[in-house]
């Protein structure tokens, strides 16, 4: 298809837009340009630590490996998406081998919101299966907060 074919027709891209940011632009709905907007908040970091290891050793099995690695990022990152969510927390995005969430601070009380995602973060270690087999033991979910 070409350009043209495309004009007039809209496209929902919002499900890749992080929700803290659909809720900071929705009120406005208008395209004054860029924005910014400084507000308190608690994030946390999470790696999957020994991920490149991981994914060298199943890299070797080929698409079979593929799957299976694909597999593993599936439980971890679904188990850290229901702990943030349980936490009341927001996943902002995924860079590479881990996530970045946020606890927006409610009248910048920052101290409430580090404490949802200290609990959470403290979830994170030691969530990988128990899976002697693929070397599944060999990688772990860690977290770590930071808050202002």
């Amino acid at each position: 298809m070409t350009g043209s074919a495309h004009r007039g027709r809209g496209v929902d891209l919002t499900a890749f837009v992080p929700l803290i940011v659909r809720q900071r632009i929705a009120p406005s709905r208008s395209a004054r340009g860029p924005h910014a907007e400084r507000f308190s908040a608690a994030v946390m970091i999470a790696d999957l630590s020994g991920f490149s290891a991981l994914a060298e050793r199943f890299g070797r099995r080929g698409m079979r490996g593929a799957e299976e690695l694909k597999d593993l990022l599936n439980l971890f990152f679904g188990r850290l998406v229901d702990d943030v969510h349980d936490h009341g927390g927001q996943i902002f995005k995924f860079p590479g081998d881990g996530a970045l969430a946020l606890w927006p601070a409610a009248d910048d009380d920052v101290s409430s919101a580090a404490r949802f995602a200290g609990r959470c973060a403290l979830r994170c270690p030691g969530e990988s299966p128990q899976r002697a087999d693929d070397g599944w033991r060999a990688a772990r979910l860690a977290g770590r907060n930071r808050s202002g």
